[in-house]
């Protein structure tokens, strides 16, 4: 399954003759095994607050994120626990790293794994992490 997206910034900015923007929108996707089956995981989320402090909140929801994608999906590994509880734990896990900073960081996002040969989708939509 192919994935694309389009993400535009609020803040766009020219720095050295390079264009940039800044804001806290982070898109990831990632391919994961449940049980023999592919499954295609989507995560769109959203930092809330100045641009900044967006940008610093997408940074360190993306790290955690790749980092429990990249444990997930390590050497095609063949996850054996249901994907709605997999989506369940994924955002406690998300949950956690974000309560240290006692409100200052604030995320909303949507987890989903699709199934790739039925195309059933499973959803975790509008969560906010703090």
């Amino acid at each position: 399954m192919k994935s694309e997206f389009l993400i535009n910034q609020k803040k766009t900015f020219v720095f050295r003759n390079k264009k940039g923007e800044l804001g806290g929108d982070l898109c990831v996707t990632g391919n994961l095994f449940f049980f023999g089956r592919k499954h295609t995981l989507f995560v769109s989320e959203d930092a809330m607050r100045k641009s900044m402090q967006g940008a610093g909140g997408a940074i360190v929801f993306g790290t955690v994120m790749n980092n429990i994608l990249s444990r997930s999906e390590s050497n095609r590994r063949n996850l054996t626990i249901d994907p709605a509880l997999w989506l369940e734990q994924t955002f406690y896990e998300l949950h956690a790293s974000f309560v240290t900073f006692d409100g200052s960081m604030l995320n909303s996002c949507a987890l989903g794994l699709i199934e790739d040969t039925t195309g059933k989708m499973i959803l975790y939509l509008a969560i906010v992490v703090r």
